[in-house]
């Protein structure tokens, strides 16, 4: 009944008119089986936000809050929780998703400093779990950890697992805060690359990363290449102690990026310079004048003069609006355009000794 009374309802009026029961059910029962679970998540979503949840304790938010203020090393997620580094670890992967099983010590305790529980008090003896299988709060930290890492992490009541209604062994209560020290001992699943140090935005990079960045940048473009043509042999060639292969492939990583930025940027001060001569190769050109054209204008120039000094000055702006917009605006090929900037360079003497001759002529009056 339950399989089929929703499809009931979806039935047009004329239809329920029309079939008997017996025929719409018979009809029913040919219907693809994941329709049902379709709608039936459909109806959960609509009043999901209608549920409650398990809320944190007014004084542990205010914990929370004084605690943001106190400790200007931790830092704010928009999760809700507070986290900070306290070691770095020397992997360079990180668990692939919340599928994949990580090994990891954890410490938890309250905020007046109690543990209800730790792995390093249990036989220091790590546990296995999937990033999915244990508190929200820990779940996107996880997923960015690599091996030796060690985060701190102050959770609120809701992204644990012990909600509103606390532990069973009443240790934790419901809606308390809880502090968290989490260690990445291993991954033992899927895992992708941690190398996501961003050199031009400056993103995603440690104190060390940062501070090499800073160094490498002061270098020569070819000094660069030497520093990472080294490392990358080293790594290649000899067998290397984790947290020093670690620490070598990270500056690869950077030097890498560093290459391309100083190589991008070489290029474009090579563009820039190219532009600059051909500019002042046009502007030491352009020698023609007007007020004495016998001594440094050809031919073409001349015969240019002469029609132009014949026109007027309404005439003469239009032709200069219209080459200046042709150079501006269109591809010209290498004569048409020398030409043409030829023009503007004679018409703006022309028009500005008119100007200059009008401003005469008006003071003597």
């Amino acid at each position: 009944f339950f399989y089929r009374f929703p499809f009931l309802l979806l039935l047009p009026p004329k239809a329920k008119q029309t079939e008997s029961s017996m025929t719409r059910m018979t009809r029913m029962t040919r219907m693809p089986l994941f329709v049902p679970q379709i709608m039936l998540l459909i109806v959960v979503l609509l009043f999901l936000p209608l549920l409650s949840l398990a809320k944190t304790s007014d004084e542990g938010l205010a914990w929370m809050e004084e605690n943001a203020k106190l400790d200007p090393i931790m830092k704010s997620s928009f999760g809700g929780y507070q986290y900070k580094l306290l070691q770095e670890g020397h992997g360079v992967v990180s668990p692939n998703g919340g599928q994949s099983y990580v090994r990891c010590h954890y410490e938890g305790r309250l905020t007046d400093g109690t543990i209800f529980e730790s792995t390093y008090l249990d036989n220091n003896k790590p546990k296995d779990f999937r990033p999915i299988d244990v508190h929200d709060g820990w779940f996107a930290t996880l997923l960015e950890m690599v091996e030796g890492d060690i985060y701190e992490l102050v959770l609120p009541s809701e992204l644990t697992v012990f909600g509103e209604d606390g532990s069973d062994d009443g240790k934790v209560k419901g809606g308390a805060v809880v502090i968290y020290k989490l260690e990445m001992v291993q991954i033992i699943g899927q895992t992708r690359s941690a190398l996501n140090c961003n050199v031009t935005q400056s993103q995603h990079c440690n104190s060390k990363e940062q501070s090499y960045i800073r160094k490498q940048m002061a270098k020569p473009h070819e000094e660069v290449a030497k520093d990472l043509k080294r490392h990358s042999e080293i790594v290649a060639n000899e067998e290397l102690e984790p947290k020093v292969k670690n620490w070598t492939l990270r500056r690869i990583h950077i030097l890498q990026q560093i290459v391309q930025e100083k190589k991008k940027k070489t290029n474009e001060n090579k563009m820039k310079e190219q532009d600059k001569v051909e500019q002042d190769k046009k502007t030491i050109e352009l020698k023609c004048r007007v007020s004495n054209p016998t001594e440094h204008c050809n031919a073409k120039e001349l015969d240019y003069i002469e029609k132009v000094l014949q026109r007027r000055d309404t005439v003469l702006t239009a032709h200069l609006e219209q080459a200046t917009t042709m150079l501006d605006n269109e591809k010209l090929e290498a004569d048409v355009e020398d030409w043409t900037r030829r023009r503007i360079h004679i018409l703006n003497q022309v028009i500005g000794t008119q100007d200059d001759k009008v401003f005469s002529m008006t003071a003597e009056l």
